[in-house]
């Protein structure tokens, strides 16, 4: 009796280990295979790049009052009327003294995430007259989402916006418009400034 008592522990030992092992992903081979999942992670960083592009360029101003625009971003030929409206100006057939077709300039955002995108210009040498610049995507050159400007107060104007992630590079453009108020608004010269994008994770 003993010895069947000390079998039957025996057997219950082992089939309680054969559980226990189980559980953990050991068994028999025959025939048959095992598989375990091992969990993986990883973070991805918030990464952007920027790349500028073309320049803007108004050309040679005649000195004369009245709108000059560096556009013509996305095939768009037609005149910056925009800044016109942000002047304060009303439109009319003298308004625009030149329109530098191809002046416009440009810059490439590509990011993991969604950023933060914010233009200044840097007026320290350059003309006295009110400038404005626009910032629009490519395929939506009519909607402005961002403004820069050198002597003009820009309220109620955004000088900001977000890029949203997107899997390629996207390309923005840069209009441009000077309203000469006076001939005498500067001196005859060549003046020069830098338009800075800043872009931060939003």
């Amino acid at each position: 009796m003993k010895r069947y008592m000390s079998f039957v522990l025996a057997a219950v030992l082992v089939l309680g280990l054969a559980a226990v092992t189980s559980a953990a992903g050991a068994g028999t081979l025959k025939g048959q295979s095992l598989s375990a999942t091992i969990d993986v992670s990883a973070t991805i960083g918030p990464y952007a790049k920027i790349t500028a592009g073309r320049p803007v360029q108004f050309g040679e101003l005649l000195g004369k009052v009245g709108l000059y625009t560096a556009n013509d971003f996305d095939a768009t030929a037609e005149q910056f009327y925009h800044a016109a409206e942000v002047f304060g100006l009303v439109v009319d057939e003298n308004l625009f003294v030149s329109n530098n077709d191809g002046g416009w300039g440009s810059f490439y955002i590509e990011s993991n995430c969604d950023v933060l995108i914010q233009v200044e210009f840097d007026d320290k040498d350059w003309l006295e007259s009110p400038t404005l610049f626009g910032i629009a995507k490519a395929g939506e050159p009519d909607v402005v989402k961002a403004w820069a400007a050198a002597n003009f107060d820009l309220v109620g104007y955004g000088k900001s916006f977000v890029h949203e992630y997107q899997k390629r590079e996207q390309l923005y453009g840069i209009n441009g418009a000077i309203w000469i108020r006076s001939i005498s608004d500067q001196k005859a010269d060549s003046y020069s400034g830098v338009l800075t994008i800043t872009v931060t994770k939003n």
